[in-house]
Parts: C-alpha cells; sequence; structure tokens
C-alpha cells in the first residue's frame, strides 16, 4: 500500500508542527486454507491409470500433462496414451473392460472405444475380438510404419521436405549396409539391377527399384530405419517419373545411379556408398520439383 509523504512543493510553515509520516502496515499474507480432503478421483485398480479429466474441482493439484480442456475423446485418448508411456500398461497387457477403463477415465464408452480405435489405427493397441484390447509389442519399427496412414497423403510439396529427410537416412543406410552386407547380398542385387536397367515399364521399373532399396536398407541391419525409409519410398513411389513425357533420360541416369550404388557396396566402401544413395536420392529430388507429377492413389 502507498507512503503517505509530505509534499515537497508545500514546506511546513515556519513554527508549525510537522505532520508525522505514516505508513499502512502491511499485513502478513495469511496461507490459504487447506482443501479438505477429498475422496480419490479413481477406484485404485491392478494396474493404476491417471485419468484425466478437464474440471478437476478448485484447489485439485493436476497431474502432470492433464489436459485442462477438451471433449470426452481427448481426455480418453490422452489419459492412455500417458497410462501406457508411463509403463502403467506395458507392453502385451491386457487393459481393463470398457465398462471399467471408462469408469476410471471418467469417460463415456462410445468416447473410450473411439480413442482406442485411434490407437488401435497407430499400432498402440490391438483388439482382439473375444479376447479383449491389448498394448501392442510397442516394436519400434510397426509403429513407424503407422505413419504411412498420413504420410502417404501428402502433398508434392510435403513430400520434398519428407525427401531431404529420406536423403539423409538413405545415404546413411547405404553407408551401413556397405559394412554389414552379407556377400549373397551381392548377387541378389545384380539381378535386380540387370532386369531393372532392361525394363521399360513403368510400374514394373518402379516396383523393381523399390525392391533394390529395399534389400540395401534391410542390410543396414536396423529394422526402425528400414521402416521409415519404406514408408518414405511407398508415398514416393505415388508420384510416378519413369515414363513421364519428355523423361527419356530419368531412366538412364536413375540406371547408372543404382549401379555405384552397387559397386560401392561390392566393395565394402561405406564413403563412397553414402555418397552414391545421396546423389541418387537428390537427383529424384531434382526431377520431382521439374516434372511436378501428379499423384497416384495411395497404396
Amino acid at each position: 500500500m502507498p507512503v503517505d509523504v509530505p509534499s515537497a512543493a508545500a514546506p511546513a510553515a515556519a513554527g508549525s508542527v510537522p505532520t508525522p509520516v505514516t505508513a499502512s502496515v502491511i499485513a502478513p499474507a495469511t496461507a490459504p486454507a487447506p482443501a479438505p480432503a477429498t475422496a480419490p478421483a479413481f477406484a485404485p485398480v491392478t494396474a493404476p491409470v491417471a485419468g484425466a479429466r478437464p474440471d478437476a474441482a478448485p484447489g485439485e493439484r493436476r497431474r502432470p500433462g492433464e489436459p485442462t480442456s477438451g471433449s470426452a475423446l481427448d481426455v480418453a485418448l490422452q489419459a492412455l496414451r500417458r497410462s501406457i508411456g508411463t509403463g502403467e500398461f506395458s507392453p502385451g497387457q491386457r487393459l481393463p473392460s470398457e465398462a471399467e477403463l471408462g469408469r476410471l477415465l471418467g469417460v463415456s464408452r462410445s468416447s473410450l472405444r473411439e480413442a482406442i480405435r485411434m490407437l488401435a489405427a497407430l499400432g498402440v493397441l490391438v483388439v482382439r475380438h473375444g479376447s479383449g484390447t491389448y498394448v501392442s509389442d510397442l516394436r519400434a519399427a510397426d509403429i513407424v510404419s503407422s505413419l504411412s496412414l498420413t504420410l502417404g497423403l501428402l502433398p508434392l510439396e510435403g513430400l520434398l521436405e519428407v525427401y531431404e529427410m529420406r536423403r539423409v537416412l538413405e545415404a546413411h543406410a547405404t553407408g551401413q549396409a556397405a559394412a554389414r552386407r552379407p556377400d549373397e547380398l551381392m548377387p541378389e542385387l545384380d539381378a535386380i539391377l540387370t532386369e531393372l536397367e532392361q525394363v521399360h515399364d513403368p510400374a514394373t521399373a518402379s516396383e523393381l527399384d523399390s525392391r533394390f532399396h529395399t534389400l540395401v536398407d534391410e542390410a543396414a541391419g536396423n529394422p526402425t530405419m528400414t521402416a521409415m525409409l519404406t514408408v518414405f519410398r511407398r508415398r514416393g513411389r505415388n508420384y510416378q517419373i519413369f515414363g513421364a513425357a519428355g523423361t527419356a533420360d530419368v531412366k538412364v541416369v536413375s540406371d547408372r545411379g543404382h549401379r555405384a550404388i552397387y559397386r560401392a557396396l561390392l566393395h565394402r566402401d561405406p564413403g563412397a556408398a553414402e555418397t552414391a544413395a545421396a546423389d541418387h536420392i537428390a537427383q529424384t529430388e531434382a526431377w520431382l520439383r521439374l516434372l511436378k507429377p501428379l499423384p497416384d492413389p495411395p497404396s
């Protein structure tokens, strides 16, 4: 509160007794009364689920990450995600029944079913009819593969952003393959490239191209990286550049790029393999920017 001080512009008259300076006393803040004890939001279960209720009572402490608002579906979805992410429900574990889980989360069974469907589509949950709903094995490769549901809808502009990521990952994977590949891989790759160099049908060429890169990626030994590159490549194949009008040189240059990758793998040269793969993907990016092909339906 303000302190009352005499004005400097109006000095006290001679002989008068100055008015003493007064200061308002600031009362110490009183601590708020403790909130009355309340019953737990949810009844305890064998595998506790952290509920996410946007309508928590005043003074009730929210759990970390609990949404402050949203629909019943948002609440159910976020509560399930949090319970799985924190390990309350572990990979392979069966969830409580819909009725019990809905009661624990404070949401309707219809909202809960929708949340379960969404997480099942993403590979997080597995619904076994007659048995129940389980947390999946949560293998990274499986979760990454589910990205095809959304990445498979990207327009060309978005795909080109993805291709920058593909260029980096493909180069790394090809370098790893050069160091780790088994001897029996090389005859198989050579057979694919020989066939690819002889075909002119765009669909067949695209299929052989994909098989070549998939085998190389698998030789790198990282299933999650292979899954991610497969998702990238699958959407890229929807934008067909083989056989487009005025692109007779596209396949010739692409075939040369594949052979450069093959030679680096044959000589077990990771550096050369990374460079060849990065150059090959960069060339594909350039063609996509130049040709701007229309997409085929997502596979």
